[in-house]
């Protein structure tokens, strides 16, 4: 079974593409607390750890279309996926690296956090609209 369930924060803001069939497609770091005790927590910031996993994600399609409308760098979100192998090229050698690929998002922000929450319920409706009319 492939199944991965992550709460996190991104790193960074939603970066947006495209495929060459011309699917929308984001790609994110999700930033997930390790989950320390009060006093590991401090002993990592004090020797310079980290406190966190940065995960590479990606979504395509109407998902990704919402993602790239409602979230930025901070928003707290919550996805279900699966993990994906892939592959970077740098310098002309590859790398294996592991992505998740997101099925589903649930946003976790706070509604004040949000730039366009009260739009939000009739965005959706239409973005699941125009997804319906693509397939």
């Amino acid at each position: 079974m492939n199944s991965v369930n992550l709460i996190g924060r991104l790193a960074g803001d939603v970066q947006l593409a495209f495929t060459t069939k011309g699917t929308l497609v984001v790609n994110i770091n999700l930033a997930v607390d390790k989950g320390l005790s009060k006093s590991k927590k401090s002993e990592y910031e004090a020797t310079g750890k980290r406190t966190a996993d940065f995960l590479a994600c990606r979504g395509y399609g109407a998902t990704a279309k919402l993602m790239n409308t409602y979230l930025r760098k901070g928003s707290k979100i919550g996805i279900s996926g699966k993990l994906m192998q892939d592959y970077i090229e740098v310098d002309g050698r590859y790398y294996q690296t592991m992505c998740v690929i997101i099925d589903s998002v649930e946003f976790l922000s706070k509604k004040d956090e949000a730039d366009n929450d009260s739009n939000f319920e009739q965005s959706f409706a239409e973005l699941e609209a125009d997804f319906d009319s693509m397939y």
